[in-house]
């Protein structure tokens, strides 16, 4: 692919404890929407303690850290060398490690992981250097290893909570800034499938639940389990899963 096409961060800068600040110090709804992503790996993806796991675009190294902690054996990529040099201090041990630079350009040798993750990260490449993306992570996975991908539903009501936010938050722009490609169900688990990948599902989160989340941690979990079970199809983020 030709740099001009290859996306290696966002037209704008954001702070390597982005992530962080935002679960540890944000705003009541910024709390709620980034432990959103914690309750994901309780039921939609759970995950073995004994595994090995791959964090692509892992920012600040919050869900890889609380992945570890589950016993996990933790590897966060990211292309932001401030938020990895962050990841590394704040988070770092024998089982939680951090790398800088995209997937396809860290060898990890023989270095087989149980499962990928990548967390709101396709939608800041173009669709080409996402199907880039999908090949370098099952470049990198044991044989029955499993993927998960989550991006916003441009299918749904995601796209007007876009535009609000990019006109009436103090918020990161958006839309070019940071978001070039739009995903939909149909588009995300054809990606999967065009790389092999079997026993795909997908589903939505993060749709009443933060909101529900300002109220208490304990309100927001009984409303994100109650939106698994029901599977909102205009949910605001899709989240793809499947296995080798």
């Amino acid at each position: 692919m030709s740099d001009e096409r290859r996306r290696r961060g966002d037209s704008i800068s954001i702070s390597g404890d982005y992530q962080f600040k935002a679960i540890t110090e944000g705003s009541s709804f910024q709390r709620a929407w980034h432990r959103e992503k914690l309750f994901l790996f309780e039921r939609r993806f759970p995950v073995d303690p004994t595994h090995r796991g791959l964090d692509v675009g892992c920012g600040s190294g919050v869900v890889t850290s609380a992945l570890s902690d589950q016993g996990c054996e933790m590897v966060g990529v990211d292309g932001n060398l401030d938020a990895i040099q962050f990841a590394k201090n704040q988070f770092g041990g024998t089982r939680c490690s951090f790398e800088h630079g995209l997937v396809d350009e860290i060898d990890f040798g023989d270095q087989k992981f149980d499962f990928a993750i990548s967390l709101e990260v396709i939608e800041h490449l173009y669709m080409e250097q996402g199907d880039d993306l999908v090949t370098s992570m099952k470049r990198t996975l044991k044989r029955n290893g499993r993927i998960c991908l989550t991006t916003p539903n441009y299918k749904g009501t995601w796209p007007l909570i876009e535009k609000a936010m990019d006109r009436f938050s103090s918020l990161p722009n958006l839309e070019e800034d940071q978001h070039v490609s739009h995903y939909n169900s149909k588009i995300l688990s054809g990606l999967l499938h065009r790389h092999g990948f079997k026993n795909i599902e997908v589903g939505t989160f993060s749709t009443f639940s933060p909101v529900c989340g300002i109220i208490s941690p304990r309100f927001q979990s009984i409303v994100s389990r109650f939106e698994e079970r029901i599977n909102i199809p205009f949910g605001n983020i899709l989240i793809c899963t499947g296995n080798l």
